[in-house]
């Protein structure tokens, strides 16, 4: 199985080919927010210097959010084009899941906290401990985050309190007065500040092998809050 995954979600865009569970190909550009101008030129060069066709890819997937409004859409079009004209599937994964994912093996006893900065004080963020979900992904403050947190914190040893913080909205542990008291706090640093293709298709691979429908016609961005522009249409509408 041959997988092309991207992200433009943020503000690096990733690409990487993928075939069956090894990764063939990748590439990171950092320059900012140029997706638009970016993302094809580079699915094509990672094609074309790998000896992929567009006919050789068996799905396609990408990042859907949360993240950069413009970048997902990007993404998310260009990734739905490429698949329906080339009747393959394609792969919608989450921002936060795939940052979570990237991750090393780490000690059991962390609670793994992507974070996504969402400007205005707020954060796209989620919390996994043991490959279970224990705070639902969400546009919230980090003093909001910190409450839904400890019940989980407050069940362990104080020995096993530790978060592990990745994402962009890890720099400088966001607040660190803001966590709750006796809990120890890593940011995982700066090589996870943003999802990498290659583990999305690796995400995207076991879904597929799971099965499912996945129609490019299903696959749809999740921003997890209304854009800036929607906010002020419901502002003054």
């Amino acid at each position: 199985m041959l997988i092309l995954a991207l992200d433009t979600s943020g503000k690096s865009l990733s690409a990487a080919l993928l075939r069956d569970d090894e990764p063939i190909a990748s590439c990171t550009l950092s320059i900012g927010l140029k997706h638009s101008a970016t993302a094809l030129p580079l699915v094509h060069d990672l094609c074309d210097k790998s000896g992929v066709s567009q006919a050789d890819i068996d799905a396609y997937a990408c990042a859907i959010g949360p993240g950069s409004y413009t970048g997902i859409r990007i993404g998310v079009s260009l990734i739905k084009g490429l698949a329906y004209a080339g009747g393959k599937p394609a792969v919608g994964i989450s921002t936060l899941a795939a940052l979570a994912e990237a991750l090393p093996s780490y000690d059991e006893n962390q609670i793994i906290v992507p974070m996504i900065d969402a400007r205005s004080g707020r954060f796209f963020s989620a919390a996994r401990c043991d490959s279970q979900w224990i705070v639902p992904e969400g546009n919230r403050q980090q003093s909001e985050l910190a409450r839904l947190l400890l019940p989980h914190l407050q069940d362990r040893d104080e020995k096993a309190r530790h978060l592990l913080l990745v994402g962009d909205g890890a720099a400088h542990h966001a607040r660190i007065e803001q966590w709750p008291a006796a809990v120890t706090v890593r940011d995982a640093g700066p090589a996870y500040r943003w999802p990498d293709a290659r583990v999305i298709a690796l995400m995207a691979r076991v879904k597929l092998l799971t099965g499912g429908d996945f129609s490019p016609f299903l696959l749809e961005a999740s921003y997890l809050s209304p854009s800036q522009a929607e906010r002020l249409r419901q502002s003054n509408g």
